[in-house]
């Protein structure tokens, strides 16, 4: 009986594994720019089938299929990596980037553009005015809440830290800092002091400062 509970279960794998692969053949150019979703997640009754490594293998993605999304596509995909939270596992997150990097594919190809500083200082100001515009009866899911520390770590990553201006650094410190008791997490000045200092004059709670490229 057992036997056959195993036969079963390494069939029903295969069965899954299959049909991501066939999948991903079928994704084309056209709906990787469009949209991208992730065949399995952490709200998939599956997931809790399959261990860590064989979950990230399946959410991998080719360089071919990185390289054909367009930056923003890009950042939302690796956004909402799963395991994005691994860096929080070292002492250095933004060193930890360049370790993520080697097992995911699309944030290798990521840190690569030459318009990540542009698109990721969009992103960041849409996050954080959606924030900013919660009721005060609704809060920030938990999910959202690491996506919007994530956000701050990728600024504090150096190729992307130095193509930020004088203005950029000074406006992401000031709306990191008014949001951060609203979705209690530290400001990026604390996260990262050495790069956004918070000596830096602040404008009344409501103001959110929009930071162009």
């Amino acid at each position: 009986m057992i036997k056959i509970k195993k036969i079963i279960s390494l069939l029903l794998m295969l069965t899954f594994v299959f049909s991501l692969n066939l999948g991903k053949i079928e994704v084309d150019a056209k709906e990787l720019n469009s949209s991208f979703y992730y065949p399995i997640t952490p709200d998939s009754s599956s997931w809790k089938d399959f261990s860590s490594v064989q979950l990230k293998d399946m959410l991998n993605i080719s360089r071919a299929e990185a390289e054909r999304m367009d930056t923003e596509t890009l950042l939302d995909v690796v956004l909402d990596y799963p395991f994005f939270g691994d860096i929080y596992a070292f002492e250095n997150p933004v060193k930890a980037l360049d370790f993520l990097s080697d097992q995911f594919t699309a944030l290798k190809v990521l840190l690569q553009r030459k318009d990540i500083t542009e698109k990721l200082v969009q992103n960041y100001n849409t996050s954080v005015s959606e924030i900013v515009s919660l009721r005060s009866d609704v809060t920030l899911s938990f999910e959202e809440k690491f996506k919007h520390k994530y956000r701050e770590t990728l600024l504090a990553y150096p190729n992307i830290y130095n193509k930020l201006s004088t203005e950029h650094k000074d406006m992401i410190t000031i709306n990191s800092n008014k949001i951060s008791s609203t979705i209690d997490t530290n400001s990026i000045s604390l996260e990262h002091p050495s790069k956004f200092s918070d000596n830096i004059l602040m404008t009344s709670p409501g103001d959110i400062i929009k930071i162009g490229s």
